[in-house]
């Protein structure tokens, strides 16, 4: 019979206090007994992960005879008894607008649990809904889309961490400061500034300051050039303060100059173009090409053009989009047609490709002799230049006085006020037959049409 179960002290290793174990003979018989722990006594598992001890047991005898010893080795199970905490009680980073960042920042939890299952930390959740952020399982907090400094300037986001055991941390908050982003460049300078001719010295950029990132040069000196922007639809600088009927009043011009294209307040066959907002007699109309144009009552223009005019306009015109000179199109400023069709040009002004042209046939009524109508004169004039297609504004003036004789055939252009030089490759003058008789004869002057295109 087995009378007793006893646990043998480590004589190499002594206990410091008595194990938490007791042994309990269920048959003496058989000598089944339980392993129990004390009435009293917790195994805590971060303190002992185990216990190995040896026993022996004792028969009924008396004295007792015992057993040679044997081992027993008992693993304590770990419970889910801590959860996460994070290391710090909160956390703080900046952010700079316009950037994708893989980390902004990252938290850190940690638990007070041995196990490895309940110890490790499997997750990080942010509790904050509807922000452009995101956490990873190792609790890196990144961005989901760029941020705008003008939007948000400052996000407070809530987060938890989770062990492997299921239990949650208190949550911790984290503090994002948005960061305007840093362009260098200047600041303080006006885009429109309105000075009056006259008026005296003006401050263009007195409360100007230039700013440079981090990652820009460091100057030692720095160079400033303004330039005045001169591409609106109309001049651009607004430096005058005469419309440009007063200016030909003021400079002496010709009083018999007739203004083809007059202010909508003034001339209601004007009203179907679009214009600029201008200042009266100065506007700016706009001419797609295609679908508008503007036809010259008689009562203001004759319509008829002879041996001695000028022509003078304000043209703005894009670069041609043909993809060869030979197929741009014809794209007129002024025209005089016959009204039946409108197939036979009398006199034009008009862009083709890069070339402005100035078509001008001598008409019956100009033809004083029968040899006349049989001989070539000039009759197309096709000046090369740059300033047709360069999308800026410029004033061109044809000057003609056929009285003249001179290389041009006295025909000369002014561009902004400088009389053009010309040569064989920027001036070209084809002749033709003045129109004939016949064709003359059935030229119903009253059917005339003058045009601006």
């Amino acid at each position: 019979y087995i009378c007793n179960y006893i646990i043998v002290n480590n004589k190499r290793h002594p206990r410091t206090k008595p194990l938490p174990f007791e042994i309990v003979v269920r048959n003496k018989l058989t000598g089944a007994a339980e392993i129990r722990v004390r009435e009293g006594e917790k195994l805590d598992y971060e303190e002992h992960p185990y216990y190995k001890f040896g026993i022996m047991a004792e028969d009924c005898g008396s004295p007792p005879k015992q057993s040679s010893k044997a081992y027993i080795m008992i693993k304590v199970l770990d419970v889910d008894e801590f959860a996460p905490k994070f290391d710090n009680e909160s956390y703080f980073a900046y952010v700079e607008e316009d950037k994708m960042y893989d980390s902004i920042v990252q938290i850190h939890a940690s638990d007070q649990d041995k196990s490895e299952a309940f110890r490790t930390i499997c997750g990080y959740e942010l509790i904050t809904q509807g922000v452009p952020f995101e956490i990873t399982s190792t609790g890196v907090v990144r961005n989901k889309e760029p941020l705008k400094y003008s939007v948000h300037r400052n996000f407070i986001l809530e987060a938890v961490a989770t062990d492997c055991g299921n239990r949650r941390s208190q949550s911790v908050f984290i503090n994002l400061a948005v960061v305007e982003k840093c362009v260098s460049g200047w600041s303080g300078l006006q885009d429109i500034i309105r000075y009056r001719a006259g008026s005296g010295q003006q401050r263009l950029a007195e409360g100007a300051s230039l700013k440079l990132c981090d990652g820009d040069c460091k100057p030692t000196q720095v160079n400033v050039k303004i330039t005045l922007t001169t591409k609106h639809i109309g001049k651009g600088c607004d430096r005058d303060t005469y419309s440009v009927n007063s200016q030909r009043k003021l400079c002496g011009a010709s009083g018999d100059s007739v203004d083809l294209l007059p202010s909508p307040d003034t001339a209601e066959w004007s009203h179907n173009i679009p214009t600029d907002d201008g200042h009266e007699m100065d506007q700016v109309f706009s001419f797609d090409g295609q679908n508008n144009a503007l036809e010259v009552p008689e009562s203001v223009f004759t319509h008829m053009l002879h041996d001695h005019f000028t022509v003078s306009v304000w043209l703005r015109h894009g670069p041609v989009q043909a993809s060869s000179q030979s197929k741009a199109p014809k794209e007129h400023i002024l025209c005089m047609s016959d009204g039946e069709g409108m197939n036979r040009h009398h006199y034009g002004l008009y862009i083709h490709g890069e070339k402005l042209v100035l078509l001008l046939r001598k008409e019956a009524e100009d033809v004083v002799s029968p040899d006349q109508m049989q001989a070539f004169r000039p009759a197309e004039f096709r000046w090369s230049i740059p300033q047709v297609s360069d999308d800026k504004w410029h004033h061109y003036t044809v000057n003609v006085d056929f009285q003249e004789q001179s290389n041009d055939a006295g025909v000369h252009l002014y561009i902004d006020g400088k009389l053009l030089v010309t040569n064989k490759d920027n001036f070209e003058i084809i002749r033709r037959l003045a129109s004939p008789q016949d064709q003359e004869s059935a030229y119903n002057e009253a059917d005339s049409r003058c045009l601006l295109a």
